[in-house]
């Protein structure tokens, strides 16, 4: 695996558990030194944001799989995913 492909692996995984945890990706500038311990390059808060969109497609399609009835080809079912824009902009602060 190519180096750059390993180090925005690695920033996707850290956005993702910080969405997760509830933690302001801004955050991530503070604890730069710390992630940056294991061996891959960050970058800014600002630029991490950009994998947000990527994670929220990620949780939409693990909701629909999750929600699917093996058997099934055409089932529907109503969902409701609440994504805050306010609160993206909150975590690029």
């Amino acid at each position: 695996m190519h180096r750059s492909h390993q180090d925005s692996t690695y920033r996707h995984e850290v956005v993702e558990e910080f969405l997760r945890a509830g933690i302001l990706i801004g955050k991530i500038d503070r604890l730069r030194p710390l992630l940056e311990k294991s061996g891959y390059r960050h970058t800014s808060s600002t630029n991490l944001g950009q994998y947000i969109a990527l994670i929220f497609k990620q949780e939409v399609a693990r909701i629909k799989k999750e929600s699917s009835v093996p058997g099934e080809v055409e089932m529907t079912r109503d969902v409701s995913v609440i994504f805050d824009a306010l609160d993206k902009a909150r975590q690029l602060q």
